[in-house]
C-alpha cells in the first residue's frame, strides 16, 4: 500500500505544480488540496493501519490467533472511515482540477 500511496501524493503534487505553470490557479489549489489529503492518509496508515497489518500478517503466518484481536480489529475499523474519506476526497479534488 505505501508505492501506491506514494505514487498519488507524488502524482498530485505533479498535477498541482503543471497546473500553476499552466497557468490554471484553481487547477493547481485543488490538486495541492488533494496533495494534502494524501499525505494525511499515508501517514495514518504507516502510523496505524501498517502497523496492525504487521500484527496480523505475522499471526495468520503463525497460525495463531493474537491475543489481542479484537482490539487490532477494533483499531482497524477506528481508522477505516477516515483514510477512506481522505481518499474520496483527494479524488474529488482532482477531479475539479481537471475541470477548472
Amino acid at each position: 500500500m505505501p508505492v501506491p500511496g506514494i505514487l498519488g501524493v507524488v502524482a498530485a503534487a505533479a498535477a498541482s505544480v503543471l497546473a500553476a505553470v499552466a497557468g490554471r490557479p484553481t487547477g493547481s489549489v485543488t490538486a495541492a488540496a488533494a496533495f494534502l489529503h494524501l499525505v494525511v492518509w499515508v501517514l495514518l496508515y504507516l502510523r496505524i493501519s501498517a502497523p496492525i497489518n504487521r500484527q496480523l500478517t505475522a499471526a495468520a503466518d503463525a497460525h495463531e490467533t493474537p491475543a489481542n484481536a479484537r482490539s487490532l480489529q477494533r483499531d482497524w475499523d477506528r481508522i477505516i472511515v477516515p483514510r477512506a474519506v481522505l481518499q474520496g476526497l483527494a479524488v474529488l479534488a482532482l477531479c475539479v482540477s481537471l475541470i477548472s
